[in-house]
C-alpha cells in the first residue's frame, strides 16, 4: 500500500469555495458551470428549495448548474409532493439505526444541495463515485458507459440517500432509482428537489431492513458513506447484501480506521480546519477493508474491487488511487442463479 504524496489528501480535505451572495434569505451561488444545464439549489437555514436555470442537460457528476442570478421559482416543503403518498412520514425504526446520527443529518437536511455548505465534501466526491458506479456496472452488465443512459432498465436502491445528491445523477444515467433514508426531512427535501428537476426518483423514509423484509430486490444496491454511521455494521451490510438480486452488484464507500484517518478526517477536517461539522464522524465506527469484506462475504457476495480515493488540492479534484488508508470504495457481486 503506497502512501499519499504531498499533493494528495483525502476528500475530507477540501479547499473552500466562494460562499455566494444571500438575497432575501436565499443563497445565490455564482455561475461556475456550462450554460444549458439546470440547477435546483437548496436554501440554507430553511425548508424551501429553489429552481433555476435552463434545460435538463447533465454530466456524469450529476451537478446542476445555475443559469445565472438568483432563483426564479420556489417550492414550499409543506406543499405535497407528487410522490408524497408513497413516502411514509413517520420515523422508521431498525436495528442498524443510530438515532443520534439520524437526528444530526435531519437537522442538516436543508443544506444538502448547498455546494458551499456542510455537504460540499459530498458534492466534490460525486464525480468520482458516480464514475466508479457507472463504469463498474457497465462492465458487469455489458453496457456502454458512454451511452446517454447506460444504466437504463437497472433497478437501484440508494441506502442512506440523504438529500439525493447521489440518487439524482444515478437516475439521470437511466437507473430506476429508489432512495431510502430514515430521516424524514431528508426524504422530503430529496423528493421536492427531484420533482423540481424533473428527475424520476422515488424516495422513501424506510430502512433497508424493512425493504428486504418486504421482499424487494434490486440489480444494484448502493451504501455510500453510510456504513460508518450505523450501530451494527456487519448486520447492516449483510441486510444490504440480501437486497441484491442474483447477478447484481453492491457498492459501498466509507473511511478506513487508521491513525491517518483519525488525524485527517476527524482532528484536521472537523476541529482544526472546520471543513466538516464537529461530530460528523466517530473514529471507532470507521471500517477497515477487511472488516467490510468479511461482512459482504457474510451476506453471500464476493468483493470484486477495492479502490482508494484521494483529493488533490492543486486541481481541486478527487481521483481513485491505490491508497486506501483513509477513503475507499468497494464493489461486490452476487453469483448469478
Amino acid at each position: 500500500m503506497r502512501s499519499t504524496v504531498a499533493t494528495e489528501v483525502p476528500p475530507n480535505f477540501i479547499t473552500r469555495r466562494g460562499m455566494g451572495i444571500r438575497s432575501n434569505n436565499v443563497l445565490c451561488v455564482p455561475q461556475r458551470e456550462a450554460a444549458g444545464v439546470r440547477r435546483v439549489q437548496a436554501v440554507r437555514g430553511g425548508v424551501n428549495l429553489v429552481a433555476a436555470g435552463a434545460g435538463p442537460a447533465h454530466d456524469v457528476s450529476g451537478r446542476l448548474a445555475l443559469g445565472g442570478g438568483c432563483a426564479t421559482s420556489t417550492i414550499e416543503m409543506n406543499s405535497l409532493s407528487p410522490h408524497e403518498s408513497l413516502v411514509p412520514m413517520s420515523e422508521p425504526t431498525g436495528p442498524s439505526i443510530d438515532r443520534d446520527e439520524v437526528a444530526r443529518f435531519d437537522r442538516l437536511a436543508a443544506t444538502w444541495w448547498d455546494e458551499a455548505g456542510p455537504m460540499r465534501v459530498l458534492h466534490r466526491f460525486n464525480p468520482v463515485r458516480l464514475t466508479y458506479i457507472r463504469d463498474t456496472a457497465c462492465r458487469h452488465f455489458g453496457r456502454d458507459p458512454l451511452a446517454p443512459t447506460p444504466l437504463a432498465g437497472l433497478t437501484l436502491v440508494d441506502v442512506g440517500c440523504g438529500g439525493g445528491v447521489l440518487s439524482e445523477p444515478l437516475a439521470r444515467l437511466g437507473a430506476e432509482v429508489t432512495g431510502l433514508d430514515p430521516a424524514v426531512t431528508n426524504v422530503k427535501v430529496a423528493q421536492a428537489h427531484a420533482d423540481a428537476a424533473g428527475v424520476p426518483v422515488r424516495y422513501r423514509a424506510e430502512t433497508i431492513e424493512a425493504v428486504v423484509a418486504a421482499g424487494e430486490r434490486f440489480d444494484v444496491v448502493c451504501a455510500m458513506e453510510v456504513v460508518e454511521h450505523v450501530t451494527d455494521m456487519p448486520a447492516f451490510v449483510r441486510t444490504a447484501c440480501q437486497a441484491v438480486k442474483p447477478g447484481g452488484l453492491l457498492f459501498a464507500a466509507t473511511i478506513n480506521r487508521t491513525m491517518r484517518s483519525f488525524a485527517l478526517a476527524i482532528v484536521g477536517a472537523e476541529y482544526v480546519l472546520g471543513w466538516l461539522p464537529k461530530g460528523t464522524h466517530d473514529w471507532e465506527k470507521f471500517v477497515t477493508p477487511d472488516e467490510l469484506r468479511d461482512a459482504v462475504e457474510g451476506g453471500g457476495l464476493s468483493v470484486t474491487d477495492t479502490t482508494g480515493v484521494v483529493f488533490n488540492p492543486l486541481t481541486t479534484r478527487w481521483s481513485v488511487a491505490r491508497d486506501t488508508a483513509v477513503n475507499y470504495m468497494i464493489a461486490a457481486e452476487r453469483p448469478r442463479g
